[in-house]
């Protein structure tokens, strides 16, 4: 669960710092 958590946090980082970019990824995940 941790490796999960890891994870969804690195994922997170990277769509805020290229929010422009991934923003539909981004609302998927949200999700």
């Amino acid at each position: 669960m941790k490796v999960v958590a890891l994870v969804l946090a690195t994922a997170f980082a990277l769509m805020t710092s290229a929010d422009a970019d991934v923003s539909p990824l981004a609302n998927f995940a949200a999700d």
